[in-house]
């Protein structure tokens, strides 16, 4: 399983990828925004570590709520634990509502986020499965008067995006998971401006 950790505490984030590769796992960190942006799209990570307070703004939740927004398009399927401190209750209100799967309050101990690092793990391997079986789960929020309109792009967004990248961009493969036509792919692939990630 392949981690980022988004951290400028390098202490912290030095432990943390200590921690997590003695557990066999592929992890990366990154100290700011832009960085974090060039690793996920390159690394490709199944779930990220962020801290929301990150260059170059280190002392607001911005830099990292903007980097979740990220995430939350370019990699749908990635789980994402945010780090926050205990009186940020909005920013993790945020957070959950941009698509974060777990959080963990600062100052936190390294076996803290190993466990939720742990069971990001074991709900990417049901979703796994799931999928084999032909079952996709979906999370997003949506809100205001068109709820039903918003709620059905975002998820035909989020299915179509993860379908293309789990196949490598294959169209035919694309559409026979999906159970249609070739055309409806490209439909979705120019009304969203989805692109190969290279």
């Amino acid at each position: 399983m392949k981690v980022l950790i988004v951290e400028d505490d390098l202490a912290l984030a030095s432990q943390l990828e200590w921690m997590l590769k003695k557990k066999g796992w592929d992890v990366s960190c990154a100290h700011s925004r832009s960085e974090a942006e060039n690793k996920l799209l390159n690394e490709k990570p199944e779930v990220v570590i962020l801290d929301l307070g990150i260059p170059p703004e280190p002392h607001s939740p911005a830099e990292g709520l903007k980097l979740l927004e990220f995430i939350n398009v370019e990699l749908p399927a990635c789980k994402v634990i945010v780090l926050t401190g205990h009186s940020e209750k909005e920013s993790i209100k945020k957070a959950v509502k941009e698509g974060a799967f777990d959080y963990v309050c600062k100052p936190a101990k390294p076996e803290e986020i190993l466990k939720a690092v742990e069971r990001a793990s074991l709900f990417l391997s049901a979703e796994r499965e799931l999928r084999r079986e032909g079952i996709y789960t979906v999370s997003f929020s949506v809100e205001g008067k068109s709820v039903f309109k918003e709620a059905r792009e975002k998820a035909v967004f989020k299915v179509i995006k993860q379908i293309l990248e789990e196949t490598g961009f294959n169209i035919y493969q694309t559409a026979k998971k999906l159970a249609t036509k070739r055309e409806n792919i490209y439909y979705f692939i120019k009304k969203f401006g989805l692109k190969r990630n290279e």
